[in-house]
């Protein structure tokens, strides 16, 4: 029983960092091509 609460707590908190991962990904990619784009604009 504790290891099944403690296993299900791990796997929530997988998925939360995996979100986070998700999130901070697009947000790096949305920054990459800003800069490229300000790069040849510039």
């Amino acid at each position: 029983m504790g290891f099944g609460l403690w296993a299900l707590g791990f796997g929530l908190w997988a998925l939360g960092f995996g979100l986070w991962a998700l999130g901070f990904g697009l947000w790096a990619l949305g920054f990459g091509l800003w800069a490229l784009g300000f790069g040849l604009w510039a």
